[in-house]
C-alpha cells in the first residue's frame, strides 16, 4: 500500500534537505519514477525541479543520468537566484513526438 501524500512529501523533503535531491519510485503514482532536486536561495529551499518518467523506462544508468541532470539544472537556477553564473547553460529537448512532460531531457547547451 502506498503511503499518504503528506507522508511521502515529508520523506522527500527530508531527503532533499539532506542530500539536495531525491528519488521517488512509485511512492505517489504506481509505475512512475520521479527524480527531484532542490533549488535554493541562500539556505532556503524555494523550489524543486522534477523529472518524472515511467518506471519501465528508468534502468539504473538512466536514473543516474537524470539525477545528474536535475541536480545540475537546480544548481544553475540556484546560482542565477544568487546573482551568480554557474558553469553551464541548459536547454530542454523533447524526444521526437514527445511533449515536454513525456520524454524530455535537460542538456548542456
Amino acid at each position: 500500500m502506498l503511503a499518504g501524500y503528506s507522508d511521502v512529501t515529508a520523506i522527500l523533503e527530508a531527503a532533499a534537505a539532506r542530500l539536495g535531491w531525491a528519488i521517488s519510485e512509485e511512492e505517489v503514482d504506481r509505475g512512475v519514477l520521479a527524480v527531484s532536486a532542490a533549488v535554493v536561495q541562500g539556505k532556503r529551499i524555494v523550489a524543486a525541479l522534477t523529472i518524472p518518467s515511467p518506471l519501465t523506462r528508468s534502468p539504473d544508468d538512466v536514473r543516474e543520468e537524470r539525477v545528474a541532470l536535475v541536480r545540475a539544472a537546480a544548481r544553475e537556477i540556484s546560482a542565477a537566484l544568487a546573482g551568480e553564473r554557474a558553469n553551464q547553460d541548459f536547454q530542454v529537448r523533447a524526444s521526437s513526438g514527445a511533449g515536454i512532460g513525456q520524454n524530455a531531457s535537460i542538456l548542456p547547451a
